[in-house]
Parts: C-alpha cells; sequence; structure tokens
C-alpha cells in the first residue's frame, strides 16, 4: 500500500505513512473485531522522516533578500507567511 500510494498517487512520504497509519487502524479494528482472520500489519513499522525547520537567522535572511523578478518576490512572501503563521504552502498558494 505504501508502494502504491508513493509510486501510483505520487504521495510525499510521511503522507503516503500518515495514509497507512489510519488504514492500519481501521484493519486492527476489524482483526478485534474477528471480521479478518490475520493482520496484515503484524511486522509493518512506521518509518517517519525528520523534517528539518529554518533557523531564525536563515529567515532574516531570505526576508532581506530583494528579488528582481516578480513572480519569485510573491512567492518568497507567501513562503515567508507560511514560516510566520504555519500554514502549508499549498494551501496558502
Amino acid at each position: 500500500m505504501e508502494y502504491y500510494l508513493k509510486t501510483e498517487r505520487k504521495c510525499a512520504h510521511n503522507t503516503a505513512i500518515k495514509y497507512v497509519v489510519n488504514f492500519k487502524k481501521i484493519i486492527r479494528i476489524a482483526f478485534a473485531n474477528d471480521w479478518i482472520t490475520k493482520d496484515p500489519f503484524v511486522h509493518w513499522k512506521v518509518k517517519v522522516v525528520e523534517r528539518e525547520f529554518l533557523t531564525e537567522e536563515e529567515i532574516k535572511k531570505m526576508f532581506e533578500k530583494e528579488l528582481h523578478n516578480d513572480r519569485l518576490s510573491q512567492v518568497k512572501d507567501i513562503f515567508l507567511f507560511c514560516c510566520f503563521t504555519g500554514l502549508a504552502y499549498a494551501d496558502v498558494k
């Protein structure tokens, strides 16, 4: 399932893991209620990639950077807005 989500559905690693973990919960409920006879996730372990964060200095450098392209300037502004609000870039975009 993880492979399918990453290759066919083009999900990022952590997104695919999130979907698998949620599906695993449903499977565990089905197994506990004897709706299925075997738990296919019995040996599956979560492998979450730790994300790195920008330092305050890196954000300050980006904030002060002058861009002469309007499109790049707008992308920079949106990205910095996301940094300060915690919103996802895809949601703000």
